[in-house]
């Protein structure tokens, strides 16, 4: 539809450019915030290929919706299949872009944050069921399934400090793996 109006306000028809720029509008990012993106994409892939899970199916720095790339692997995780091993290293492979940040820059930058489905959101909801939802954490009690366990956190100090320990030793693991 973008191509079509951009080629109907210019009165011509609709050209490679203009799908091109319906597609992947023009990077008006910085080089400094490009290489940004382009670190924090690579952490992830390297610690996709390092564990040896599926396949990447995608590392793009083109942006959509508020991030500045991504990392796509092959297979969507089910967590109800996995058990923590393989949790947390869909975890950790979450955490590598921060990794990554640390490592080239020195320290994370926000981008890995501030939304539920951003990294730390992804990685705190896969480690969260590990602890109160899938029963593969210290305690077998159920107390909410793996996409409301994020309540969990809010009212259990216990959960909350077993994932924020869980998460920083994995944050500390990601660090360790890309600097290598």
């Amino acid at each position: 539809r973008a191509a079509r109006r951009t080629a109907r306000r210019s009165k011509r028809n609709v050209t490679g450019a203009d799908l091109l720029s319906a597609i992947a509008p023009p990077d008006t990012r910085s080089p400094e915030a490009l290489f940004l993106s382009a670190a924090h994409e690579a952490g992830h892939a390297v610690a996709a290929i390092v564990l040896g899970t599926e396949r990447i199916q995608q590392l793009s720095l083109v942006r959509q919706q508020g991030t500045g790339g991504a990392m796509t692997l092959a297979a969507a995780v089910n967590l109800g299949t996995c058990g923590r091993d393989d949790i947390e290293k869909y975890a950790l492979i979450a955490l590598a872009g921060r990794a990554a940040e640390i490592v080239i820059f020195g320290e994370p930058s926000g981008g890995a944050a501030g939304d539920p489905n951003s990294d730390l959101g992804l990685a705190t909801r896969m480690v969260a069921s590990i602890h109160a939802s899938l029963g593969l954490g210290d305690s077998l009690i159920y107390r909410s399934g793996p996409k409301k366990v994020m309540k969990v956190l809010e009212r259990d100090n216990t959960v909350r400090e077993r994932v924020e320990h869980d998460l920083q030793r994995l944050q500390r693991l990601a660090t360790e793996l890309v600097r290598k």
